[in-house]
């Protein structure tokens, strides 16, 4: 005799974890616009009218998970191994995603802008060494940033 088992629904902190997890994990662009898919469907975002239907907790739960570093990760990622015109649709997913989980509590957004103005400045050090790296004058930026 078959029993019925109901599945009960993934708790949504496992969906933040999976979601944070899949991001960090995520090489290829598939597996990252899975990822940002995943993350857009558990936060009820509309893409159409830009809305998030998601609970302020849920995104605060997100950002302490560490899901702005996971997408700052990706980002640089991108930035370091594609060209911008080819990863257009990415970027956007991916800098959408930031916008989104910022419109948590507004003491989780500020320690969580803190924590990515930190993560964009390096990234974006590292890419400018990275133009520099190909000339031929390397500058002090450079050489500074090869240092650390």
């Amino acid at each position: 005799m078959q029993t019925n088992k109901r599945q009960r629904p993934a708790s949504p902190v496992a969906d933040v974890t999976r979601i944070v997890a899949n991001l960090n994990h995520a090489v290829t662009k598939t597996q990252r616009l899975l990822a940002l898919e995943h993350l857009f469907s558990v936060l009820h975002y509309s893409f159409e009218t830009r809305e998030c239907n998601a609970d302020a907790r849920l995104l605060e739960i997100f950002i302490e998970r560490g899901l702005i570093h996971a997408l700052c990760l990706q980002l640089g990622y991108i930035l370091h191994k594609r060209t911008a015109v080819d990863a257009e649709n990415e970027i956007e997913h991916i800098c959408r995603a930031i916008e989104v989980a910022h419109r948590c509590a507004l003491k989780a957004r500020h320690l969580s802008i803190k924590n990515l103005l930190n993560d964009l400045v390096s990234l974006l050090l590292r890419t400018m060494a990275k133009v520099e790296e190909t000339s031929s004058n390397k500058s002090v930026i450079h050489r500074e940033i090869m240092a650390t």
